[in-house]
């Protein structure tokens, strides 16, 4: 069985404890994760910005992919990859308008 894999897209910059802090419970929760930062330097609450990230990312990713983005503040899957995002961030329709 491969290693889940979790990438992460947030708009919380390198300068504080937030990016760790998050990689430290995924791998609490899944020791074996391999984690895959797409980027933490999206400008704050630019979800249209984090949404493009991902848009261009997202397909070099195998299914069962889980992507986390956390961008202004559901688990669901899509396209054979699965998608957690807090309410009023990054949506599906705003990745789709973004891809190339």
């Amino acid at each position: 069985m491969r290693k889940p894999i979790v990438t992460l897209t947030t708009d919380f910059g390198l300068q504080d404890h937030y990016v760790g802090a998050m990689k430290g419970v995924i791998l609490g929760i899944c020791p074996q994760a391999q984690i895959v930062d797409i980027s933490h330097e999206v400008k704050p609450f630019q979800i249209s910005e984090g949404a493009f990230l991902l848009a261009q990312a997202y397909s070099c990713f195998p299914p069962k992919t889980v992507h986390v983005a956390v961008v202004d503040p559901g688990v669901a899957p899509l396209g054979g990859q699965f998608w957690w995002k807090p309410p009023r961030s990054i949506s599906w329709p705003r990745i789709t308008a973004c891809s190339p």
